[in-house]
């Protein structure tokens, strides 16, 4: 069944507002973040505990216009998740089960808590692994704007990666999942988060693997319980 035009360009439209009001949010949090820009850089150097080198003359001060960029995200992220949620449950008929204010909370809780987990327990890890090669030879020279990549993708990942209950819950929602599909799938599920761990944690072992397979496991189960619940109804 092919939609009315007029309903795609509502709907493009819809989703053209929702975007440029996402991007002046994030832009309005990123001018702040700017003059957060000094502190932000002091706490991902903490982490090396050494000075970072920029190879270009410009580099540094891009770095600091990206850390501001990702300051304004990670500051903004409330707000965009809010729309977000807003657009899927006026679609999917949220509303009637679960309050925005409940979701919204939670889905920043899991950024949070999984931007939190990297943070504190991943990067420092993998960091001291990473420059554990240096010999006599071989002497880190680190650029400012590769360690703030591999910092900030690293936090964003977890962040994100922790939204897998709330994702589900909206497949659930829009019945392309059910709860007894994930049940039975469980063991392919753990197996594919594993994998997924192993490419995005930074380090070889199986300690930090763990720290993110462990609550992505249990978020697993906790998605379980929500698509039962709040699923789409056969």
């Amino acid at each position: 069944m092919t939609l009315p035009l007029s309903d795609v360009i509502n709907t493009l439209e819809r989703f053209k507002r929702e975007f440029i009001e996402i991007a002046s949010i994030v832009l309005i949090f990123s001018i702040f973040g700017y003059f957060l820009s000094s502190d932000v850089q002091f706490q991902f150097e903490r982490l090396i505990g050494d000075k970072l080198a920029y190879f270009s003359p410009q580099e540094a001060f891009l770095t600091i216009l990206k850390i501001s960029f990702l300051t304004g995200l990670f500051l903004s992220f409330p707000s965009i998740f809010y729309k977000i949620w807003k657009v899927v449950s006026n679609k999917y008929g949220f509303k009637k089960r679960l309050t925005s204010l409940s979701v919204v909370t939670g889905g920043v809780i899991l950024f949070l808590s999984g931007a939190a987990l990297c943070y504190w327990a991943v990067l420092p890890l993998g960091i001291k692994f990473l420059i554990g090669y240096e010999t006599d030879y071989i002497v880190p020279y680190i650029s400012i704007e590769k360690y703030v990549n591999f910092c900030g993708g690293m936090i964003l990942a977890f962040g994100l990666s922790f939204e897998l209950p709330l994702v589900m819950l909206v497949l659930g929602r829009v019945g392309i999942i059910n709860s007894s599909m994930l049940s039975k799938y469980r063991k392919y599920a753990i197996l594919v988060i594993a994998i997924v761990s192993a490419i995005i944690t930074p380090t070889p072992d199986a300690y930090s693997m763990l720290l993110m397979t462990v609550p992505l496991v249990i978020l697993y189960e906790v998605s379980i319980i929500l698509v039962k619940l709040f699923g789409k109804r056969k």
